[in-house]
């Protein structure tokens, strides 16, 4: 058994911790930048921690979120990508493909 926290606020689940004293994840997230009345520990297994995160709400936005950024990364890369292949045949300059194949 351990300790995991949540944000009361948001139902955000925080960190879990195997060993830590009453307060200890209370300070982390206070240190974090949270008000301490904004925390809960509640004490539960590790198993218990990744169920209550798989079912944080937020977390399932987040992951949507960081997935969305990334496919736009990468089409701001094709972009870019295609630019200066454009601008390089603009110029006159020969380009030869080493791709495998």
């Amino acid at each position: 058994m351990g300790l995991y926290s949540r944000n009361k606020v948001t139902g955000r689940i925080l960190e879990f911790q195997s060993s830590a004293a009453r307060g200890t994840l209370v300070k982390n997230a206070i240190s974090s930048g949270l008000a301490a009345e904004d925390v809960e520990e509640i004490e539960g297994s590790f198993e218990d921690f990744e169920a209550a995160q798989a079912a944080d709400p937020t977390r399932v936005v987040e992951i949507e979120m960081q997935q969305e950024l990334e496919l736009i990364r990468r089409k701001e890369r094709e972009i870019l990508m295609q630019d200066a292949i454009n601008r390089l045949k603009a110029e006159g300059v020969v380009l030869k493909h080493f791709g495998r194949g």
